[in-house]
């Protein structure tokens, strides 16, 4: 398998997913990723969220995700961005 980075991966086999699969649903999803609707955009902010959790797991958690680049460091920290706590599931 080549080395596909993690962000858009699907969108790399879309043309296996049409062999699998005729869901319109899913053929949407895999060659153009999912968007999230919202009712009004989201303010952007300056100042990111400082994170604080008891959990002993999430440093490695969110090492592992820059290592795989389906997350990127924030390198201007006053640069104007959507932050938010809600990307560990």
């Amino acid at each position: 398998m080549p080395e596909v980075p993690v962000g858009a991966r699907l969108m790399h086999f879309a043309n296996r997913w049409l062999q699998i699969t005729s869901d319109a649903w899913v053929h949407s999803l895999v060659t153009q990723g999912l968007n999230f609707q919202f009712e009004k955009r989201p303010p952007l902010s300056r100042v990111p969220i400082d994170l604080v959790s008891p959990h002993p797991h999430l440093p490695d958690s969110i090492l592992g995700l820059l290592e795989k680049q389906a997350v990127e460091s924030v390198h201007d920290p006053c640069s104007p961005g959507l932050y938010s706590r809600l990307f560990l599931v």
